[in-house]
């Protein structure tokens, strides 16, 4: 579907028109396919998908706000998780720290599944998210609603939608900061015994401190994640000074390749060096503290 499909779409002010469903699929509740996500409620009648389904396995919630830095670190998670084809469910704010890691995510080739928390119709009229739904088609993603294409929920029911929609059973949640939406989401997960993974480096709030707790597992990058679950790892991002391959807010990044035989060595021998420097630096602690207890 090309951006002037989307815009005849959104030309068009009446649901289950031609327009609408010559691209939109509509879904009545109780047919097999309503809806992939585990919804908790009855309320909700229709739904509705551009695009094909994404079989995705990790469902990654973002912050409302950040700074540059943290943007820079969205994307480069998102790019990462692209590049080796980790299918990914997002939805909710289009705030800065989001909208890094959407763009990275289909930079790397990554086919996203995105949960609009307004109906596809209504959505599509702003620029922002027709532009970004555009991309996600063109990489095979899927868009989804679970209302009808002309309805906007209020506050409290978007923020419900959003959090079943995203907690699915068996999916990972990924946490890059927490919104009210996102905390709902963690909050359903761990309830249903899913797997949470919090980026270190987006535990600016309290919340995410005490789901450490609770049993969410914190990570420091999109590799470590990927390792952890035990997702095939080829691909590595790095920033680095200047142009990259890749770039974003100025930043350069280069990707390594881990099944180049020559550059799996190099990192091979890194990751060996730093095991060394971390027992010697463990080794040295160890002394120390048995010297102050003599």
């Amino acid at each position: 579907m090309t951006t002037d499909d989307l815009i005849e779409v959104c030309n068009y002010e009446v649901a289950y028109s031609d327009a609408y469903s010559k691209y939109v699929a509509f879904i009545e509740y109780g047919e097999d396919e309503y809806p992939l996500f585990n919804l908790r409620t009855n309320e909700v009648p229709v739904f509705s998908r551009l695009g094909d389904y994404v079989n995705s396995t990790t469902s990654v919630v973002c912050d409302m706000d950040g700074n540059e830095y943290l943007e820079k670190e969205a994307y480069r998670f998102g790019l990462t998780m692209g590049l080796n084809r980790i299918p990914v469910t997002t939805g909710g704010p289009f705030s800065p720290v989001a909208t890094a890691f959407r763009y990275g995510f289909l930079d790397g080739g990554g086919q996203l599944e995105l949960i609009l928390d307004h109906g596809i119709g209504k959505a599509l009229k702003r620029g922002k998210v027709k532009t970004l739904a555009s991309r996600i088609l063109m990489n095979g993603g899927c868009v989804l609603s679970c209302l009808k294409p002309d309805l906007e929920p209020d506050k409290d029911e978007k923020k419900k939608l959003f959090a079943e929609a995203m907690s699915t059973r068996k999916k990972n949640i990924v946490s890059l900061g927490l919104s009210m939406n996102s905390k709902s989401a963690c909050n359903n997960a761990l309830m249903d015994g899913s797997e949470v993974y919090i980026h270190t480096l987006f535990m600016r709030s309290p919340h995410s401190k005490l789901y450490a707790y609770d049993g969410a597992e914190l990570i420091s990058s999109a590799t470590d994640y990927i390792v952890k679950t035990k997702q095939q790892n080829r691909y590595m991002v790095y920033p680095v000074d200047g142009e990259g391959q890749y770039s974003y807010l100025g930043q350069g990044y280069e990707v390594l390749d881990l099944m180049n035989e020559e550059i799996l060595r190099k990192v091979q021998y890194v990751r060996k060096l730093y095991e060394n420097i971390a027992k010697e630096t463990r080794a040295r602690d160890a002394r120390r503290k048995r010297k102050k207890t003599q």
